[in-house]
């Protein structure tokens, strides 16, 4: 799995959990549902539109686990026909001809073929995955609070049998800012059986109206008018799948 569609899953993984648990009929929910539905009105970037998407996901592994806790912030762009996507260690590029994976630790540049994960994270995908969902979860706890200057909805929710045992996920918390309007924060907790404990994703920035963005065509970001690298990748081997 390439780092992109790993970054995509894990995406997808919290929209699921996210959607899944708040099924449940609760005017306390009225405001996140009222979001959702929103954002799921929203179609892909058209003509001159770009999309921008800043958020930040910790993953905690199991007790026990070998695996270190990973802290991974990402930045989005997204336009009709074009994708920029951004970590400390990888950055991706994507247009109609070309896709360009540049993976800074082990200064390696990827250049494959457009593939379809650019538009992954559709809010008609969703959408339709929120359509498919039947089962509901139970409010634990549901509190409004001021912090920091803002009012905030706490949820603490359970989720159904169904989905502990097909995503092994028990448990979510849920932060939504009543001010902003939008979800801050999203927590899974997961099953003791699973190789993870929590995954937590900070959502800090979500703006469907970017101006002033021009995202580079995939290989513009490599190279030069001449073809050659630029300066910040001269050290780096290309790879051509």
């Amino acid at each position: 799995m390439t780092m992109n569609s790993q970054h995509i899953k894990i995406l997808l993984v919290t929209a699921i959990t996210f959607l899944i648990c708040i099924a449940g009929q609760s005017q306390c929910l009225k405001p996140i549902e009222e979001y959702l539905d929103r954002t799921a009105s929203i179609s892909s970037p058209t003509g001159s539109k770009v999309y921008f998407m800043e958020y930040s996901v910790e993953t905690i592994p199991a007790d026990g686990s070998k695996m270190p806790t990973s802290l991974v912030h990402s930045k989005v762009y997204k336009s009709s026909k074009r994708l920029s996507f951004k970590t400390d260690d990888i950055e991706i590029y994507e247009d109609e001809k070309d896709k360009v994976m540049i993976v800074h630790p082990s200064k390696r540049i990827i250049i494959d073929k457009p593939s379809k994960t650019a538009n992954a994270m559709d809010a008609s995908e969703v959408a339709s995955i929120q359509k498919s969902i039947l089962t509901s979860a139970k409010v634990l706890s549901c509190n409004k609070i001021h912090d920091n200057g803002s009012y905030i909805l706490e949820l603490k929710l359970e989720c159904s049998k169904e989905i502990k045992e097909k995503y092994k996920i028990d448990f979510t918390n849920i932060t939504f800012d009543l001010d902003e309007n939008r979800i801050r924060r999203v927590e899974s907790i997961f099953s003791k059986d699973h190789s993870l404990k929590r995954q937590i994703t900070d959502y800090e920035n979500l703006d469907f109206s970017v101006t002033n963005v021009e995202i580079s065509t995939a290989k513009t970001v490599v190279f030069d008018t001449n073809g050659n690298l630029r300066p910040r990748l001269k050290s780096y081997a290309i790879l051509n799948n």
